[in-house]
């Protein structure tokens, strides 16, 4: 064998013994920076990285496996909850409630006479208020309104008119503050003090009916407002007037949504054009709804028969 010869082959077990030595002087050093690496590498792609990057997939991948890992059910139910209309988010946890308290917590009535309640949120106001209640004397229709407590001081004589042509007045809060956002000293405030104003200002005995705003309570606040003899009022059927729906859209939800013993969901007031698509809609829902058979009633009528 040459010299030459000789002299590459050593050079190359060099080189390659040089370079073994060097990886395992960084990677101990790597170590020693870093102890438990590999834990925390684990740990961020599990917690952050899939959700980041990888949420919505199903199945996702497992980088280390490079197996199909199945999607938790908190995050499919997140993933399908995405995809859901306004008032099947809203269902999917009342319904829920509705499980837990079936005395206190009411969405509907369950009956199969076609009877249903129509319910308006959030007057009374000046002007899309008496409006409503035109509508709905010309029709001759009986309905419930949920009522803020500080809109019943400002309005009286709209609370005696609702009275005088035959509709139930009932508790929607005194300032309508979102109640799971409350402590439960708050949210009773708003609860007593509208009531208590109901009573003054309607000077007739008011069922102890209560709509929450935006619909939802904690379990504590049910159990307590339960405690008190109050019934949570809530909805089977949302027309979307609060969406900015447009006529035709409010009433084609509702009557594709209604059912017997149906209590459906409206507004009397708010909204930045004062509710003109509501107003707009309502006689076609009327004469829709008589039309399929349905007879109108309040809620306390629909839920005592």
């Amino acid at each position: 064998m040459g010299s030459n010869k000789k002299i590459r082959i050593i050079s190359a077990v060099i080189f390659f013994l040089l370079g073994i030595t060097l990886g395992i002087i960084s990677a101990w050093g790597y170590k020693v920076r870093n102890p438990n690496h590999i834990q925390y590498r684990i740990s961020d792609i599990s917690n952050n990285e899939q959700s980041a990057t990888d949420m919505g997939k199903t199945p996702f991948k497992n980088d280390f496996t490079n197996e199909p890992v199945e999607m938790p059910q908190d995050d499919r139910d997140q993933e399908l909850a995405e995809n859901l209309s306004p008032d099947e988010k809203y269902y999917r946890e009342a319904r829920v409630l509705q499980k837990k308290y079936p005395d206190i917590f009411i969405m509907n009535q369950s009956t199969n006479k076609k009877r249903i309640a129509l319910t308006f949120d959030d007057g009374p106001d000046s002007n899309t208020t008496p409006e409503i209640l035109d509508i709905l004397k010309k029709n001759e229709i009986p309905v419930t309104f949920f009522l803020i407590g500080q809109g019943i001081e400002r309005y009286p004589h709209i609370i005696k008119r609702m009275i005088d042509e035959g509709h139930q007045i009932a508790n929607h809060s005194w300032s309508h503050l979102r109640p799971t956002l409350l402590t439960d000293a708050e949210f009773l405030r708003e609860v007593t003090s509208a009531q208590e104003t109901l009573v003054d200002y309607g000077n007739l005995p008011v069922s102890l009916y209560y709509r929450p705003p935006y619909g939802l309570l904690t379990q504590s606040q049910i159990e307590q407002i339960g405690e008190k003899g109050y019934m949570v009022i809530s909805w089977s059927v949302d027309s979307l007037d609060w969406t900015g729906s447009k006529s035709e859209e409010i009433r084609d939800k509702i009557v594709s949504s209604v059912h017997p013993g149906a209590i459906i969901l409206m507004h009397c007031a708010g909204g930045k054009d004062g509710r003109l698509e509501t107003r707009k809609a309502l006689p076609r829902v009327i004469e829709t709804l008589r039309e399929q058979g349905y007879e109108f009633t309040t809620v306390d009528e629909l839920l005592s028969n």
